[in-house]
């Protein structure tokens, strides 16, 4: 029983955890059908799917990144046919998978049952097992007392014929002195003829007196004989109906075991057919294999110097500067010196904080895309901007009200993975900004370090790029 306990305690933990591994892979098949949407440009998703997605992906920090990185993705792109069918294909898919787990788990609820059903009349079957057993010791023991009241009346009836026989020798010495007296009476009766009516009148009581004593012995005799015979008939009659009882209680005993044996040969078939459902269960809930993985995004431009100041031209027309850049620059069409490129960008990255327009941070995952409302989205040189901002930020070398304010403004935006290696690498890059600095090709050197920094993807992001 202790082993049949452990065997259904193990099959309900298989199973547990197998429903458990089956919702974690429909769970990871929904997040890759929403994966493969956002890459093909689809934005209207199902009302439950959102739901579900956003109850898994909220309670991780990742999904800040991946929404910004979201919103990225052009807008007005229409979904392919191709794709829709695709998802729908996806969908039904998934539908399928759920019916087939619910129907299984149904059959394996149904199966349990049974298994309970066989196991509550196995117990059944051994507590009246345990009765019999109860039963049959009891025979046993009455049997056993049976016995020995039968020993001591065997040697009691022994000490009777003992004593029988000595009170038979007693008697027959009792005799023979008796007939000696009655020769010497008769030869003193002889002497004396005048008493021969008296020696006649003692001989008949003699005669009667030995034939009294025959008949009582007789008597003795059978009535010791009649007790014997009733003894062992009462004996013979309890031996053999205790005989009988035991028989029965072994017909029951052999009965009884069949039955057992018949259950758990039930239960063992039980075990097996659960065992081949749950295999036929694991081969029918097998993911199938993942897509390929997209191709890579374009690199950016070689130079990040000159798109930098390309995109401030852009933007001099719509946001305020703190001043007004020489005549020279502009007319040449680049900044005079490294340092008025950097008081720009940090000059228009304050007044992005002060109108209060989020900024987004640098780096994200393509795995984990979730769409971001139409309240938060920016364009494209914007972002390329603020990505700029923050590298040009984290290479500065910033005085003291510079660097409250570049603080705040890393705490509003959130440390990310390229900055924590711009921070690594932040002593090389200002050695390198010095020598570029003094000498004439500086800004060679600057340009050659800048997009070592940007093209290096972190780790967490190959990561996810794999996954």
């Amino acid at each position: 029983m202790q082993t049949q306990l452990e065997v259904q305690k193990s099959c309900r933990q298989r199973a547990e955890s197998f429903a458990t591994t089956l919702n974690k892979e429909n769970k990871k098949l929904k997040r890759m059908s929403m994966a493969i949407m956002a890459k093909v440009g689809i934005h209207e998703f199902p009302d439950d799917l959102l739901d579900e997605v956003s109850k898994e992906l909220e309670p991780s920090g990742e999904g800040a990144p991946a929404a910004s990185s979201a919103a990225a993705v052009p807008a007005a792109e229409a979904p392919a046919p191709a794709n829709a069918e695709l998802l729908l294909q996806h969908r039904q898919a998934v539908k399928d998978l759920e019916m087939r787990v619910t129907e299984l788990t149904e059959e394996r609820t149904r199966l349990t049952e049974e298994l309970k059903a066989a196991e509550k009349e196995k117990t059944q079957l051994g507590e009246v097992i345990f009765h019999q057993e109860q039963t049959f010791t009891n025979y046993n023991h009455v049997s056993v007392l049976a016995l020995a009241e039968f020993a001591e009346v065997q040697k009691q009836l022994e000490l009777e014929k003992e004593l029988r026989q000595k009170a038979e020798e007693y008697a027959h010495k009792m005799l023979v002195e008796q007939k000696k007296m009655q020769r010497q009476s008769q030869m003193l009766l002889q002497s004396h003829a005048a008493e021969q009516q008296l020696m006649e009148a003692l001989e008949d009581n003699a005669t009667l007196t030995s034939q009294l004593e025959a008949e009582r012995r007789s008597h003795q005799l059978q009535v010791k004989e009649l007790q014997e015979k009733l003894e062992s008939l009462e004996l013979r009659k309890e031996l053999e109906s205790l005989q009988r009882r035991l028989e029965l209680a072994e017909e029951d005993m052999r009965e009884k075991d069949a039955r057992t044996e018949r259950a758990e040969a039930s239960a063992r078939d039980l075990k097996h057919e659960v065992e081949e459902l749950q295999k036929r269960l694991k081969k029918a809930t097998e993911p199938p294999a993942p897509p390929p993985l997209p191709p890579m995004p374009a690199l950016p431009p070689a130079n990040p110097l000159r798109t930098l100041i390309a995109l401030l031209k852009k933007k001099d027309a719509g946001l305020p500067s703190k001043g007004n850049a020489p005549e020279g620059s502009a007319a040449n069409g680049e900044p005079d010196s490294l340092e008025e490129v950097r008081k720009k960008a940090v000059d228009e990255m304050m007044e992005r904080i002060r109108r209060g327009v989020p900024l987004k941070p640098v780096g994200g995952t393509l795995a984990r895309v979730k769409v971001q409302p139409k309240e938060e989205s920016c364009d494209k040189p914007n972002s390329a901007i603020v990505e700029l901002k923050g590298i040009l930020n984290v290479m500065k070398k910033p005085s003291n009200v510079d660097k409250t304010q570049s603080t705040t403004a890393l705490s509003e935006a959130g440390e990310t993975e390229l900055e924590r290696i711009l921070r690594r690498r932040k002593e090389t890059t200002d050695d390198l900004l010095v020598d570029g600095n003094e000498g004439g090709n500086g800004n060679m050197k600057y340009s050659q370090s800048l997009p070592s920094v940007v093209k290096k993807p972190s780790e967490q992001e190959k990561k996810n790029q794999v996954g």
